[in-house]
């Protein structure tokens, strides 16, 4: 769901498709990038470092760690404003991304609970971004389905 909008310059979005999102800002803070998760990447205190700083100086702009300003963290996390979420929404996931599964299922589980138009598709194997040619080609199959059920033609 991460940085999902309902609106784009003063307009409500009609659907949307998120790709590898996250939910929660303070579960993202600590998580590794996927290559240094198991030491194939290097040092994993080396890769947090970038992380800290995206944080801390960078996209994500919340300027402390998530146990000086906790409310901040909180209250930017796109869990907390799912009840306001009125777009259909497709998320997509690979099973080797760097977000932990029960992070991505939260976001679907909690749309799901709020009676929200939602879809998951996974894809075993793929990282970050869909890659494998029958993955990339199922995706694009899916979104063009997607597309058509919440953008109908009028």
């Amino acid at each position: 769901m991460g940085n999902a909008r309902t609106t784009y310059r003063g307009k409500p979005l009609r659907t949307a498709i998120v790709s590898a999102g996250y939910s929660n800002l303070v579960s993202l803070y600590g998580t590794f990038y996927g290559q240094y998760r198991y030491g194939d990447g290097g040092s994993a205190q080396r890769a947090q470092v970038l992380r800290m700083l995206q944080f801390e100086r960078g996209y994500y702009g919340v300027d402390a760690p998530p146990w000086e300003q906790p409310e901040r963290y909180r209250v930017d996390s796109p869990i907390r404003r799912v009840g306001d979420v009125r777009t259909p929404v497709m998320l997509v996931h690979a099973t080797r991304i760097l977000f932990q599964c029960s992070r991505r299922r939260s976001s679907f589980t909690a749309l799901y609970r709020e009676d929200k138009r939602v879809r998951m598709v996974r894809y075993a194997g793929e990282q970050h971004t869909t890659t494998s040619r029958p993955n990339v080609l199922d995706l694009w199959c899916r979104m063009e389905d997607w597309l058509r059920q919440t953008m109908p033609s009028n």
